[in-house]
């Protein structure tokens, strides 16, 4: 396909297993294709299974996350919120966070982000709580 056609892309289905350290549990990720004139962004899809979830974390950009599956946690310890299909959170760079399904369904975000990140810990008790209650 050419850069300048357009692209239909079904991420949910064509994700493949991901090996990366910052996952507990069972993940898929689908990169979604590059943007040109946007080198250092990176877009993609990332599905979590019933009780997987990222390791705390941070990032060197801010983080853009884009509901489109099930209902899920995204948060910094301490401040937990439940996310749902159509829910958009913005993660300011530096911010200590993670991100996961419930332990009764899948959760699935496109993630838009930039430059590094960095690992820190896993010393979640998964599902973080109690929460805070939707994106306002």
């Amino acid at each position: 396909m050419s850069r300048d056609a357009i692209a239909y892309l079904a991420p949910l289905e064509s994700g493949a297993p991901s090996a990366s350290a910052i996952f507990v549990g069972e993940v898929a990720t689908s990169p979604l294709e590059p943007m040109p004139g946007a080198s250092d962004l990176r877009a993609l899809c990332v599905r979590f299974s019933a009780g997987a979830h990222t390791k705390l974390h941070t990032h060197s950009s801010e983080q853009v996350l884009i509901v489109v599956e099930g209902e899920g946690h995204v948060g910094a310890p301490g401040a937990d919120r439940v996310v749902r299909v159509g829910d958009i959170v913005r993660i300011p760079a530096g911010t200590v966070h993670y991100h996961g399904a419930g332990p009764d369904g899948a959760f699935a975000h496109v993630a838009l982000l930039a430059g590094t990140t960095d690992v820190l810990e896993d010393a979640l008790a998964w599902p973080p709580g109690p929460p805070e209650g939707p994106v306002a």
